[in-house]
């Protein structure tokens, strides 16, 4: 989906008028009964990926919905994603936005929890960026010194981010350092680990932040991977990931989620 569609310049331009959502199928009850809602596949139940553009309310469904937007857009891969980008557009100047939020007060696009947010990471082949504190506001002063900067022409779409209390959250992070501050991530293969790319001090001068970003930007390097392969290794290697809930996905193992 990712290679076919969404990272193609021409949708990544028309997204920008949207509101656009990541949810994560099997690891959030009210996000699988939402998405339940918006499509229900040849199992009779959630299936491990869901695709629609919805209206501003999130009641109608403004293409056809299905397990990625080639449900919704056909052709070769270029002309089904010029298609999208179009149709986005066409959409998007049918709901004039009636006030437009500034980004540096748009909230940080935080993951539920750091386990979930590695594998999320790994999945998407992205960096986390890591708020991490015991004390509750220092922790949120970390958030809202990142928040300006995780929408900026910079870095918008560059990373994840998730906010974290505990460090034993993080044990499985190599080369953590700082007892708080902002850490960013590379995520192992298979988002059960990580390693630290950049870490910044809570006490940190004002540009240490930003560098950091662009240093660990620079330096994580995304990797394709097969779905049949990477599988294959994972099994071998003895992997496994316990969902939130049962996998409903056919042909997936019960209680993995990839």
């Amino acid at each position: 989906m990712d290679r076919s569609f969404l990272s193609k310049p021409e949708v990544i331009e028309a997204s920008r008028r949207f509101v656009c959502i990541r949810l994560a199928t099997y690891e959030h009850r009210e996000e699988a009964e939402l998405l339940k809602s918006i499509f229900i596949g040849r199992s009779g139940d959630l299936e491990n990926s869901t695709f629609a553009i919805l209206s501003p309310d999130g009641k109608r469904k403004l293409t056809r919905a299905g397990r990625s937007p080639s449900f919704a857009f056909f052709g070769s891969e270029q002309v089904a994603a010029l298609e999208m980008a179009s149709t986005m557009q066409r959409i998007a100047d049918q709901y004039e936005a009636k006030a437009t939020t500034p980004a540096a007060k748009l909230p940080l696009p935080l993951i539920e929890n750091t386990r979930l947010a590695l594998n999320i990471a790994a999945c998407d082949s992205q960096a986390l960026v890591v708020a991490f504190s015991s004390d509750d506001d220092r922790r949120r002063q970390l958030q809202e010194r990142l928040r300006p900067l995780a929408w900026s022409d910079d870095f918008i779409g560059q990373f994840l981010y998730v906010s974290e209390n505990r460090r034993a959250a993080l044990k499985a992070v190599e080369g953590l350092q700082v007892k708080e501050g902002v850490v960013i991530v590379s995520p192992g293969l298979f988002g059960q680990s990580g390693r630290v790319l950049a870490q910044v001090p809570f006490d940190h001068e004002p540009k240490q932040l930003a560098n950091a970003l662009s240093y660990s930007a620079f330096a994580h390097q995304k990797t394709a991977k097969d779905t049949r392969s990477h599988t294959s290794r994972g099994r071998r290697e003895g992997v496994d990931w316990k969902t939130l809930l049962p996998v409903t996905d056919p042909g997936r193992p019960p209680g993995r989620r990839r």
